[in-house]
């Protein structure tokens, strides 16, 4: 009995410690606690208080990375988590800190494995996630207060925290997904990228820029990326780079601005609302679809198809074989897939016409003949 009452007696020091710790890194408020506790023995707290102050920000690593990883009993390690905004709020006051936890928003796809150190936080803003790690594995759901486990279902907007360094995180089990994450995290592809050489053969014709991290072939398209990609395969890039009209979407990031206001002006999107274009949205196969079919001039507005069977149509206006749609519709739709079939679309007639899209690009100096053959060379795709 004795030696239960000690054990209890040191898990809520730790408990207390790692609250005044992150309260000091990364404190909330009251309607977003950062970690709700519990089992919390009244006459403990004024003096842990005062002690754990002036402690918590020298010893915090120390403290939080060997309590941690070391507790014999992992069952014991967040001790029956339960809501206590209330208790959260004193110490908040007592610091004297304000402040929020800066998230990072990144867009993952099916199959992706997001981990990290003990104190890493996850939200799942969009698609859906499953927890994965080893069978004793714990991520804390901080917003209810209660450990979930590997093979738990998991909630949007819902605020989880890496334990211990065990591997367990969340597996993205959507087509794709926007995690919002904060601490030092690692995101595991589940992903072979197949058309390198067609990316950097479209970079070469100065369709594909790729972003300042790369190519990033192993992630879905977002939906101004293929926006800008549309722009680029009307041979229309320095017409929306000069563009001075109002842009009317409020969520678009700068660099894109310029875009998304010359795409509005000409028709070519209306957006999500009347002020939103939901940017960083993954793009889908029917949705690049048909952004390809109106670059060959064909208007799903005017009834030439319905974007819904965009991928059908594709075949009929000889962008696609019958073999590489099936391939298509039966695989993830990342960016790899958008440079694919983006290159594909250049050797394809436009509507009505014996003439290539690549033709029409080379007519207005987009790239020259020269170019393009050595994209073909580049790409290795017949």
């Amino acid at each position: 009995m004795q030696k239960k009452k000690l054990l209890i007696t040191f898990l809520v020091f730790i408990l207390i410690s790692i609250t005044v710790a992150f309260a000091l890194s990364s404190p909330g408020s009251q309607s977003d606690p950062l970690v709700p506790l519990s089992y919390i023995n009244n006459k403990y707290i004024p003096s842990i208080l005062d002690e754990t102050q002036t402690r918590a920000q020298s010893k915090f690593n120390s403290i939080y990375e060997n309590v941690i990883q070391n507790f014999e009993s992992k069952q014991d390690r967040w001790l029956i988590l339960k809501e206590n905004a209330a208790l959260y709020q004193a110490v908040l006051k007592k610091l004297g800190t304000t402040g929020t936890t800066k998230f990072t928003e990144t867009s993952v796809k099916k199959g992706d494995v997001i981990t990290g150190k003990p104190g890493t936080r996850m939200i799942i803003r969009s698609g859906t996630a499953a927890i994965v790690g080893p069978s004793n594995g714990v991520l804390i759901n901080v917003t209810v207060g209660a450990e979930r486990k590997p093979g738990s279902a998991t909630s949007k907007n819902i605020y989880y925290m890496v334990a211990s360094d065990d591997g367990t995180g969340l597996k993205v089990t959507s087509d794709s997904a926007v995690i919002a994450l904060s601490g030092n995290y690692t995101i595991t592809s589940a992903y072979k990228v197949q058309y390198q050489k067609v990316a950097e053969a479209l970079s070469g014709l100065n369709l594909f820029k790729g972003t300042s991290d790369g190519f990033q072939l192993d992630r879905s398209a977002t939906r101004i990326e293929s926006l800008v990609m549309l722009i680029r395969l009307l041979g229309e890039e320095n017409k929306a780079l000069s563009f001075t009209g109002v842009n009317p979407f409020t969520d678009v990031p700068s660099w894109a601005s310029k875009y998304s206001a010359y795409a509005y002006s000409k028709g070519y999107t209306t957006g999500t609302s009347k002020n939103q274009f939901s940017p960083n949205s993954a793009t889908t196969k029917e949705q690049y679809m048909t952004f390809l079919l109106r670059a060959l001039s064909y208007s799903d507005s005017a009834g030439d198809f319905n974007w819904q069977q965009s991928f059908d149509f594709s075949v009929k206006a000889g962008l696609l074989t019958s073999s590489e749609k099936t391939l298509l519709q039966n695989s993830n739709f990342y960016r790899d897939q958008v440079v694919f079939v983006s290159y594909k679309a250049l050797f394809a007639k436009l509507k009505n016409s014996n003439t290539t899209l690549s033709e029409k690009l080379i007519a207005n100096n987009v790239f020259t003949q020269a170019m393009l053959e050595a994209a073909r060379l580049k790409s290795g795709v017949e």
